[in-house]
């Protein structure tokens, strides 16, 4: 008699992202402040707060949902930081002493990407796409951001930006999480993308077609948030494990995103 091995090692892989799943969920209600690293309350409204520099020196930066630059040194006062034009910020992340803020509006000044060495100066890089940004990673000693058009940007330094293939059709990609040496950017249709170097993608099965707004890498597993309650959870950004959001230990792990 044949066996599957492939379906095999598919199912052993889903059973293992739920296995896993099950121990962050564990670690999210036992130890609330470990588990949601660097997630606050700030004016009733959730923010991600990103670390600036290890050992707990700043600055540090966050988006609030008003499209917002705040930044802090402390993480106890935080202070408004506005480009100088209009715009909207979704998303910031640090590092290598560098924080980098992306965003875009549909109304006033799209495809922004602004850098800060001490979250006071920001300036504006020149990208090389009108495209809204989305969301912004860094790993691997690249810096990549996605956002509208299937848009992939990715930079060494974060001044000079360069265009990537998404090797996908014509989605929003929503956002992009770093994590075990890969990147993973999810998005429209349930569009989930992988690359190792930031340079070169590959789609992947997510085994839904709802729209994929966040993504996060942390206690060894991907999560992925979408429309109608959907999480994914993958712990190497291909195999994906679907759950249904609207327990209490689920709405603690949303919390992140």
């Amino acid at each position: 008699m044949k066996r599957n091995f492939h379906a095999k090692g598919q199912d052993m892989k889903t059973r293992t992202n739920l296995f896993a799943a099950g121990l962050l969920l564990a670690a999210l209600t036992s130890d609330r402040a470990t588990a949601g690293q660097f997630v606050t309350q700030f004016a009733g409204a959730k923010i991600r707060i990103h670390p600036g520099r290890e050992c707990g020196i700043g600055p540090f930066a966050r988006v609030d949902q008003a499209g917002r630059l705040w930044t802090s040194n402390d993480r106890q006062t935080w202070t408004l930081r506005q480009p100088g034009f209009r715009t909207y910020i979704r998303s910031v992340v640090s590092a290598n002493g560098l924080l980098i803020a992306v965003g875009g509006s549909y109304v006033d000044e799209p495809g922004v990407i602004l850098t800060s060495r001490d979250g006071v100066t920001w300036i504006r890089c020149q990208a090389t796409t009108k495209a809204n940004l989305y969301g912004v990673a860094a790993g691997n000693g690249i810096f990549v951001t996605v956002g509208d058009g299937q848009t992939i940007l990715t930079s060494r330094d974060g001044a000079a930006w360069q265009t990537r293939p998404a090797g996908t059709s014509d989605v929003l990609l929503s956002a992009v999480a770093f994590g075990n040496g890969t990147f993973v950017a999810v998005g429209d249709s349930g569009t989930v993308l992988t690359s190792s170097d930031g340079i070169h993608w590959q789609p992947q099965k997510s085994g839904t077609t709802m729209y994929l707004s966040k993504v996060l890498y942390q206690e060894g597993l991907f999560v992925a948030k979408g429309t109608d309650g959907i999480v994914l959870v993958s712990s190497d950004g291909i195999a994906w494990a679907q759950h249904k959001s609207g327990t209490a230990l689920l709405s603690m792990i949303l919390e992140g995103l």
